[in-house]
C-alpha cells in the first residue's frame, strides 16, 4: 500500500506541475495560513512559543482523526523534551503539504521521499531525519522467478514476460521499469496482476516468467518480502518461487523542514525526535503512528535515486495520465 501511494502522489505532483504553477498557494494553504495569522497562534513572539507554535505537518491519510490523536501524544513529548510549543497539522494531499513547507505555514513534515524531492525542488526543503523501520532504512523492489527457472541473471528477462503488480506500484512496477531501462533490458510482453500476492501467483504458476513485488529482508528467520502473503495457502511458496534480483534501495520516509527554518529551532527538533524514539515511550508512540522503530540524520544526496528513477521512466507518469 505505502509502495502505490508513494508513486500516485508522483503523479499527482507532475500532473500540477504540467497544469498549475505549484507555487500558488492552494485554498487549503491559504485558509490555513489565515488561521495561523488570525488565532492565537498569529505569529506573535518568538518561533517555539505559544503564540508562535512550531507547525508540525503529518503525513496525509485517510485517517487524518486517528493521525492527529497519535500525532498529539508525539508533540505533547516532543515538547517537553525541547522546550518548543508545537502545533500538529494534517493536510488533505501532500501538493498541500509541499506548498505549506514553502509558504512558511509548515516548519516541519513527516513527509515520503517523492515529496521530499518536489519540496526539495521547489521550495528549498531541507532532509532532518529519515525513519528506520526494523533496522532498515530502505526498501526494496524484487525480480521473482520459479525456482526451476533458466533466468539467473537480470539480463535475462530480455525477450520474456513480466508481470508488474499495477502501474501505481512503486516496488512492484517503476522502480524494477526503471531498472530495467537503466541496463537496456527489453522484455518480449509486460502484463499487470492486480496485486502482490497475484503476482507471487502468476510466476508460481509458469504464467509470466518473472514478476515484480515488494521486498524487505528476513526477520527473525522468517520471511518479510511479498512471498509471505500466500504462506499460508502455499507453505512451500519459499521453495517454489526464488529472488532474482533487487531494485536499488528506495528510501524511506523521513522528517524534513522548511529552508527558512531557523537553525537553532531546526536542530532543537532533530535532537528532541532522536531522544523521543531512543525511549521505549517513544518507539511505542512512533511505531505505532508510522512503523517508526528508530530515526537516523539524512542529507539531500540520499534521495538521488528517486530523481534517478523520475529521469529513467517520465513516460510511466504521462501513461497514467492519459
Amino acid at each position: 500500500m505505502r509502495a502505490r501511494w508513494l508513486w500516485l502522489l508522483l503523479v499527482c505532483l507532475l500532473a500540477l506541475g504540467a497544469c498549475t504553477d505549484e507555487r500558488t498557494l492552494s485554498d487549503e494553504v491559504e485558509a490555513w495560513a489565515a488561521q495561523i495569522r488570525d488565532s492565537q497562534w498569529g505569529g506573535k513572539g518568538e518561533l517555539g512559543t505559544a503564540g508562535n507554535p512550531v507547525k508540525m505537518f503529518f503525513t496525509p491519510s485517510a485517517e487524518a482523526d486517528r493521525i492527529i490523536l497519535s500525532a498529539e501524544d508525539v508533540a505533547q513529548a516532543l515538547e517537553k523534551l525541547t522546550g518548543l510549543k508545537i502545533l500538529v497539522r494534517v493536510p488533505t494531499s501532500y501538493a498541500v503539504l509541499i506548498q505549506a513547507l514553502g509558504a512558511d505555514a509548515a516548519d516541519v513534515a513527516w513527509i515520503a521521499p517523492f515529496a521530499y524531492v518536489r519540496a526539495h525542488e521547489l521550495n528549498g526543503a531541507l532532509p532532518l531525519l529519515r525513519i528506520v523501520r526494523y533496522g532498515s532504512d530502505v526498501y526494496y523492489g524484487q525480480f521473482l522467478v520459479r525456482a526451476d527457472s533458466d533466468l539467473q541473471r537480470l539480463e535475462d528477462i530480455a525477450g520474456r514476460r513480466i508481470g508488474y503488480t499495477d502501474a501505481a506500484s512503486t516496488t512492484g512496477h517503476i522502480f524494477p521499469k526503471a531498472m530495467l531501462i537503466k541496463h537496456g533490458i527489453a522484455p518480449a510482453q509486460e502484463v499487470f496482476l492486480g496485486g502482490h500476492p497475484q503476482a507471487v501467483l502468476a510466476v508460481r504458476d509458469g504464467k509470466v516468467d518473472v514478476a515484480c513485488t515488494w521486498h524487505s529482508p528476513v526477520r527473525d528467520g522468517q520471511i518479510q518480502d511479498a512471498r509471505k502473503l500466500v504462506r499460508a495457502t502455499f507453505p512451500q511458496i519459499t521453495d517454489e518461487v526464488k529472488i532474482l534480483a533487487l531494485t536499488e534501495p528506495i528510501p524511506n520516509d523521513l522528517v524534513a523542514v522548511r529552508a527558512t527554518l531557523p537553525a537553532a529551532v531546526r536542530e532543537r527538533v532533530k535532537d528532541g525526535l532522536l531522544r523521543y524514539v531512543a525511549t521505549p515511550a517513544g518507539r511505542e508512540a512512533l511505531e505505532k503512528l508510522y512503523g517508526v522503530t528508530a530515526l537516523v540524520p539524512t542529507v539531500d544526496a540520499d534521495y538521488e535515486v528517486i530523481r534517478e528513477a523520475v529521469r529513467l521512466a517520465p513516460e510511466l507518469a504521462k501513461q497514467l495520465l492519459e
